[in-house]
């Protein structure tokens, strides 16, 4: 419902804007891998928690989902430093600016690293300094799952610079095929359950974020290769 009322607002407030009037068969066709980019983690992270059910049982998939809930936070966060740092980061892969780029990798990297690893001290265990301790429990039955919750999603979040700048460099193949790959690493690590248990969904995640963090550094040397 918020998202709906901020976006209702931001039209009527909104100034017409120069450029070009895209039409949705414009749009379909520029975007056709980024839907895929969107549609695989989420399909990949189903099928996992769906595996985790079915080979070690519920009580190890919800003792993940409580691990994320305690993570949230740190997400939110993220969300909020790539609103800031997203349209800069396209705008230099858009233009090859690999000075740039590389400018905005480093802060992103520094920023998610930084306010992780704060994270981490805070809530990553069961202490009574950390509200998430009381506010989900459950997050801590597992010893050690909510900080390897945090520290995947620091792997994830830190990439999100590099992944704007190859948007913006027409080079959402290269994403899209990163992301089939990680899906590939991703689902058949969720079969470990019955030996992982509570940590098998988070290591798979942790599978895919691996992927990305191998896959991202070639191609973006592809996109800032000098016109020949």
């Amino acid at each position: 419902v918020s998202t709906t009322a901020g976006l209702l607002l931001a039209r009527r407030s909104a100034d017409p804007a120069d450029g070009i009037a895209f039409t949705l068969r414009d749009l379909a066709a520029s975007g056709r891998w980024l839907t895929g980019v969107g549609l695989l983690p989420l399909g990949a992270a189903f099928v996992a928690a769906a595996i985790v059910d079915l080979t070690a049982g519920s009580e190890f998939l919800g003792n993940a989902e409580a691990a994320r809930i305690a993570s949230r936070p740190f997400l939110v966060f993220v969300t909020g430093i790539s609103a800031v740092l997203n349209p800069p980061s396209l705008l230099a892969g858009r233009q090859r600016d690999r000075r740039e780029g590389r400018r905005l990798s480093r802060i992103a990297r520094l920023t998610v690293i930084g306010s992780g690893l704060a994270l981490l001290v805070w809530t990553g265990f069961d202490w009574w300094g950390n509200p998430m301790a009381w506010l989900v429990p459950e997050a801590y039955t597992v010893a050690g799952l909510t900080a390897v919750t945090i520290v995947t999603f620091v792997l994830f979040g830190m990439l999100f610079s590099d992944e704007s700048q190859l948007i913006g460099g027409g080079r959402e193949l290269d994403i899209f095929k990163i992301y089939l790959i990680g899906t590939l690493v991703q689902i058949p690590i969720a079969f470990t359950a019955p030996v992982t248990e509570s940590y098998a969904l988070i290591l798979s995640i942790l599978g895919f974020g691996i992927v990305r963090l191998i896959g991202y550094p070639p191609a973006l040397r592809r996109l800032y290769l000098p016109p020949t």
